[in-house]
């Protein structure tokens, strides 16, 4: 990657050199920026995308260099507008389908594009452009009014929403759980409202693993564009008289919103990902471009200009295609890797549709027909892939996702042809379909999801959860009462962790103590049953696994889990060595060790895992993590092998699943029978790096026993989800009451 950005660094400072017309300016310049990059390579993406913005600014200024501003004046009585520019310009409609088309790939096969995602952003550049270009011209024209402007924004986005979202309610109910279900609903009302990027942000993050689990994901992105356009044609209208201060306040406000953009990756990555505040500045950028078309009437055919925009749209083409290929789930974005996408499509936008790449690659007749039907597109794709993935999850082949993407480009044609086109239709002047029409059945759609939140709602699948939820509530076990927090036992550890316990009055009964993450909570609430009559205590911080000096990360660097700190795991292992060795102990460790391998064998989670210890670097390659994970595990069973009284249990992981076993539920498969089973050979080879080095380790500690789930919930073909009938997993991670009491069963006359 270094070297890809540090010859990006060297072409484009050439580019600027000459561009400057002074050629011995190459190679000191060239020499000079490589030479600092070498000794300061982490400032490489940097200096890449400084110096290509530079020359975009430079291309720009020598682009229009003699020309003339169009005052606010221009157009106040022109009946057309008057400037070739602002004729349709089909590339754009292209630039669309360029769009579209690495999101839809992204969705439906994320190893393909993991770029793909990208796609957004350029549509946020897009949808800049084309409404900023309107309000720019209405208002020099003074034609511009509040009432018109979001009369077109709701014929424009309601038509082909409503549609969707009608079809998707209708969906759900067949393949989704109630709980499901009314989130779908509260799913529906935040997309109608277009304040979906803020629900979604409370909730889930883009790249979390359950993502898929949400049909209604991707409105995230038409709130931000609404939101926008709530301030955007106020800031538009104020200043419709001073074209130079409407450029620099553009400008001003899309640095401020970067800027915050940046601020906030620092403090919370899915407020940078979902907040309107740090997306403007895309939007913004696209406002810019149609500030330059709509206040220069730029010669395209004069052969300075055209050789000027001829390098902008080959660059910002080349742009594109690094973005998709560059930029991935782990990428800190939108953080300044954005501008790839955000930059390079300003550049195709300004270059003015005259180029060869204008005008052969993105004006072609297919792909402006993808452009065309890239908003209903956009809205059916994801829907659809949502249920197959909830339907099928490791069934949905990839001939079936191919399937779902025609299905989804049908219906968007559909949608085009029969609804977007009749609301454009007029008839004596009159609109086929009047704008009222369009809100109030808007208006009920949002009205009926918020009645039908009022009361349970009885989907197709409900009748299998409640058979399973009966069985779970008659399994659940009769829990002790006297649990009490450790801070209300009096405990001087602060914890920022989980901490209960149960204490018991005879001194000789062996307490069992269970430290660990998510995993460990089933264990311990089958330890809490009346029948264990042992004082239990229970230490586990969620999403981080015990292993002392092990921090977890996602994509970033800068965020963690927050595992290693004074209240985290570091609390659970001050507590242990503390407190009075009064008793004998049984020490149960359990924790997702699985996590070395940085992701999920659910090919629907796409939630990046990295591992980082003490003062190392992040490591790199497999060997690098295997040693950490070594490292740490050795000081583990250390410390917890010099605790006196005490003997240490290590409880390898249970198996992961590459489905939610929910899924048996949804499929209702072989009713009575079924068992939701997995190649135990599957299991096994994404167990093996973590078990590798755990059977390497455990024999320097004799001492130490183990509990190996596999023996329980696998035979020598597969391992199960389900025994007798009955799901043993809350999710494809985690053990319910029956898998933990299938695990604990016999554990008091193991260690009595």
């Amino acid at each position: 990657m270094y070297t890809f950005f540090l010859v990006w660094v060297v072409l484009i400072s050439s580019c600027i050199a000459l561009r400057l017309g002074k050629s011995f300016y190459v190679l000191g310049l060239v020499v000079t920026v490589a030479g600092v990059l070498i000794l300061i390579p982490s400032l490489v993406k940097i200096v890449a995308l400084t110096l290509t913005i530079g020359w975009l600014v430079l291309s720009i200024v020598q682009m229009l260099a003699g020309l003339n501003q169009r005052t606010a004046r221009d157009d106040e009585h022109a009946p057309t507008p008057t400037p070739d520019q602002h004729k349709y310009r089909p590339e754009i409609d292209g630039l669309r389908a360029f769009a579209i088309i690495p999101v839809v790939i992204y969705h439906a096969f994320p190893s393909l594009m993991p770029g793909g995602f990208i796609g957004v952003d350029i549509f946020f550049v897009i949808s800049g452009f084309l409404i900023t270009q309107i309000l720019i011209e209405q208002n020099a024209k003074g034609t511009f009014t509040y009432i018109g402007f979001y009369e077109r924004r709701i014929r424009r986005i309601f038509p082909a929403l409503v549609v969707v979202l009608a079809t998707v309610l209708v969906m759900g109910w067949f393949v989704l759980f109630p709980a499901e279900y009314e989130n779908l609903i509260r799913q529906s009302i935040a997309g109608s409202l277009f304040v979906s990027n803020i629900l979604l942000y409370s909730q889930v993050g883009y790249f979390a693993q359950d993502s898929y689990a949400l049909p209604l994901l991707h409105l995230w992105s038409l709130g931000i564009e609404e939101q926008f356009y709530i301030v955007w044609p106020v800031v538009i209208t104020l200043l419709r008289k001073h074209r130079n201060g409407l450029f620099w306040t553009f400008l001003l406000l899309c640095i401020a919103s970067f800027v915050t953009t940046q601020y906030l990756h620092k403090t919370d990555d899915d407020a940078a990902f979902y907040w309107p505040i740090s997306r403007f500045w895309e939007l913004g950028i696209g406002g810019i471009a149609a500030w330059i078309v709509s206040t220069y009437r730029i010669p395209y055919t004069q052969p300075q200009v055209r050789k000027i925009a001829s390098e902008l749209s080959w660059a910002g083409f080349i742009l594109l295609c690094i973005g998709f290929v560059v930029i991935k789930d782990k990428t800190v974005f939108p953080g300044n890797m954005a501008l790839i996408p955000t930059v390079g499509a300003f550049m195709l936008i300004v270059s003015g549709g005259q180029s060869w790449v204008s005008r052969v690659l993105f004006a072609n007749k297919f792909v402006v027909f993808v452009g065309l039907i890239s908003y209903p597109l956009y809205l059916w794709h994801w829907p659809i892939l949502s249920f197959g993935m909830l339907y099928l999850e490791a069934d949905f082949t990839a001939y079936l996702r191919i399937g779902a993407i025609i299905l989804s480009v049908v219906l968007a044609f559909l949608t085009y042809w029969v609804v977007e086109r009749r609301v454009r239709e007029t008839r004596e002047q009159a609109k086929l379909v009047p704008t009222w029409l369009i809100l109030v059945t808007m208006l009920g759609v949002v009205m009926s999801a918020a009645v039908f939140l009022q009361w349970p709602i009885p989907t197709v699948v409900s009748a299998q959860l409640n058979t399973q939820t009966a069985k779970t509530t008659l399994a659940k076990i009769a829990a002790r009462t006297n649990i009490q927090t450790c801070m209300q036992a009096g405990f001087k550890t602060s914890f920022r962790a989980n901490c209960n316990l149960v204490a018991h009055p005879d001194s000789t009964r062996t307490q069992y103590i269970v430290i660990g993450d998510s995993i460990a909570k089933a264990f311990a609430t089958a330890l809490l049953d009346q029948t264990i009559d042992h004082p239990v205590l229970v230490m586990r911080k969620n999403g981080c696994i015990p292993l002392p000096g092990m921090e977890r990360y996602g994509a970033s660097d800068a965020v963690s889990v927050k595992c290693n700190v004074p209240r985290g795991i570091p609390a659970i292992y001050e507590t242990l060595k503390t407190m009075p060795a009064d008793r004998d102990r049984v020490i149960f460790v359990l924790g997702r060790y699985t996590s070395i391998e940085g992701y999920k064998p659910n090919p629907q989670s796409r939630r990046v895992i990295r591992l980082k210890y003490r003062d190392r670097p992040f490591p790199e390659t497999s060997e690098q993590k295997q040693t950490d994970y070594r490292d740490s595990l050795v000081e583990m069973f250390d410390r917890l092998t010099a605790l006196p009284r005490t003997k240490v249990v290590f409880v390898y992981q249970t198996p992961e699943f590459p489905f939610a076993p929910n899924t048996c539920l949804r499929r209702n498969t072989l009713p009575g029978s079924w068992a939701c089973p997995v190649p135990r050979a599957f299991v096994d080879a994404f167990n093996a790096q973590y078990r590798n080095i755990v059977e390497e380790v455990l024999p320097l500690y004799p001492q130490i026993d183990t509990i190996d789930p596999m023996q329980m919930m696998c035979d020598t073909e597969n391992c199960y989800a389900a025994k007798d009938g009955q799901l043993l997993f809350s999710d494809d991670t985690h053990m319910n009451v029956h898998g933990a009491q299938l695990l604990t069963a016999g554990i008091t006359e193991r260690y009595p």
